[in-house]
């Protein structure tokens, strides 16, 4: 979903309030859609997993998020996990990535490889 959906009008950030009135079964029908294993190309760069992590609520935490509504605890938890896991993968990706340049490097015949950003947007910027 575009940060547009979900942010009020002429407002850069997401409102919890206005994103109460985004849960119904349509963007639930997309989370259990979502595959954070999948490569991800093309992305608008407010989509991509840097950009979602600069745009959540610093103040946030679970305890905060369930004073304000205990279905957003639970939606808060799902995003938390979706992110932690997305950014574990592609830890593992980069390590995977990183053997491969090394062992290139070694090969008699090296071959030009992409960079990690060519093979997925979400590269951009992990650390």
């Amino acid at each position: 979903m575009k940060k547009a959906e979900l942010s009020p009008k002429g407002k850069p950030n997401l409102e919890w309030e206005t994103l109460c009135t985004k849960l119904d079964s349509e963007f639930i029908d997309r989370i259990k859609q979502a595959d954070p294993a999948l490569t991800r190309k093309g992305l608008d760069p407010e989509l991509k997993l840097a950009a979602i992590k600069a745009m959540l609520p610093a103040e946030y935490a679970s305890e905060k998020v369930k004073e304000l509504s205990p279905a957003l605890e639970m939606l808060w938890a799902v995003l938390d996990a979706a992110i932690a896991y997305r950014t574990e993968y592609l830890m593992i990706q980069k390590a995977d990535y990183e053997k491969q340049v090394a062992d290139n490097a070694e090969a008699e015949e090296p071959v030009q490889l992409p960079s990690m950003e060519e093979l997925d947007d979400d590269m951009e910027g992990l650390a």
